[in-house]
């Protein structure tokens, strides 16, 4: 019924309610959806907002009667391409890629004004190091590069045993 880069309106939870978004992905094990929001109405940055939602949690909207959304999505699929996550498959993992992608795309950005003397050289490297803060800040409160926890070196013990 619902594919991927299909337009939603958020109906829970609550602090999200009637923001609308696109449909990033879907998690296998769960049939939960992630959405990305249009605008980032939670906090003051300017990063991305995934959020995993059920499918009751969030209706379809018809794009033919929101031609503005549709050129909304275009123009953001536009300036910031997205490449199919191919790793190991978690929330945390989804959301770190989508964020490690978007830095890439601004750092693009960056170089090609300072290249083009359209801002200075130390302008790009201070706008470059605050983006390299905010990712530095995403991969830890993802808690992404942490040792794994004793329960999950069980797990992974188990998973390369021998059958028997």
């Amino acid at each position: 019924m619902y594919k991927e880069g299909d337009l939603v309106k958020i109906i829970s939870p609550d602090y999200v309610a009637g923001a609308q978004g696109y449909l990033f992905a879907r998690e296998e094990d769960t049939g939960l959806w992630i959405v990305r929001l249009l605008e980032n109405t939670i906090d003051e940055t300017t990063e991305p907002v995934l959020i995993s939602l059920s499918p009751d949690e969030f209706e379809l909207i018809e794009l033919a009667t929101h031609k503005s959304l549709e050129n909304i999505i275009k123009k953001d699929k536009f300036l910031f391409p997205r490449s199919a996550y191919r790793g190991k498959f978690t929330v945390e993992n989804l959301i770190f890629d989508a964020n490690l992608q978007e830095f890439s795309q601004k750092v693009g950005y960056i170089c090609a004004l300072e290249t083009g003397g359209k801002i200075s050289s130390k302008q790009a490297y201070d706008e470059i190091k605050a983006l390299w803060k905010q990712l530095k800040k995403s991969r830890k409160r993802l808690g992404i590069g942490k040792p794994p926890t004793e329960n999950e070196n069980n797990e992974n013990k188990e998973d390369r045993s021998e059958p028997e």
